[in-house]
């Protein structure tokens, strides 16, 4: 299979893409599989851009990529004292896809991430009750990303959009706080400009999740925890999808 896009290989624009990026000849091709979800992304709609992380461990006091914008205090407070592991601000190696979706500002808890593909599933979803929908956000319209727990977001919302894509559902995930910083700093500060919130990947202590991201705390920077049942109108998601090297 070989993608177009603006009459040039997709494929082949990807791999010196990367090469540029991180200043290094030693990245891998692209795997076919990713090549294939992109076409999928596509005719689907989605958001889904396609990008290469070399392992990158990253520290307070590191040259931070992009914008600059590093994870506040309270972050690497928590992973000082061991109740977030170390590498937690650890790029992985590997080749990725996340949504590069923008993220509304507040409106009332009617907002909505415009143009998103995802929405009709996500009304299907509240439909046959597997997203609950308490009388407290009844105005939350059934297509939004908002007042989504963490864990409905990995079962059922995950389980759905795996099998759309035709993509085994443990490489789909939502972004780590460190990952959804460092894309939003190298290429969509936009994220940390709206007044709302995401979850992110991160386990906090047994049962709590971090999430984060309002431009009146820090965007990019701002970070909390809570129950990984958790919901609220001012509180979405993205999500981002691994790929594995092909040998």
């Amino acid at each position: 299979m070989v993608l177009r896009v603006e009459g040039s290989s997709f494929a082949e624009r990807l791999l010196p893409q990367a090469q540029k990026t991180w200043d290094r000849e030693d990245i891998p091709k692209p795997p076919t599989e990713l090549l294939k979800f992109q076409e999928r992304n596509k005719d689907l709609g989605f958001t889904f851009e396609p990008f290469y992380w070399p392992e990158v461990v990253l520290e307070e006091d590191s040259d931070w990529p992009g914008a600059g914008i590093r994870p506040e205090g309270w972050y690497w407070q928590q992973i000082r004292n061991r109740n977030l592991p170390k590498n937690f601000a650890t790029l992985f190696a590997g080749w990725y896809a996340m949504e590069s979706i923008q993220k509304p500002d507040y409106v009332g808890g009617r907002q909505l991430y415009s143009n998103d593909a995802l929405g009709l599933y996500l009304e299907n979803l509240r439909n046959q009750g597997k997203i609950a929908v308490p009388e407290l956000y009844r105005h939350v319209p059934p297509i939004s990303r908002f007042a989504v727990s963490w864990d409905e977001i990995h079962s059922p919302v995950i389980s759905e959009v795996s099998k759309l894509f035709d993509v085994d559902r443990s490489r789909m995930k939502i972004p780590r706080m460190i990952e959804l910083n460092v894309r939003g700093n190298m290429a969509h500060r936009e994220w940390g400009q709206t007044n709302t919130l995401e979850w992110f990947e991160d386990k906090f202590e047994d049962a709590h999740r971090l999430y984060g991201g309002n431009a009146n705390n820090g965007g990019l920077a701002h970070v909390l925890d809570s129950w990984s049942d958790y919901r609220n109108d001012h509180l979405g998601f993205r999500l981002l999808v691994s790929f594995p090297q092909q040998t």
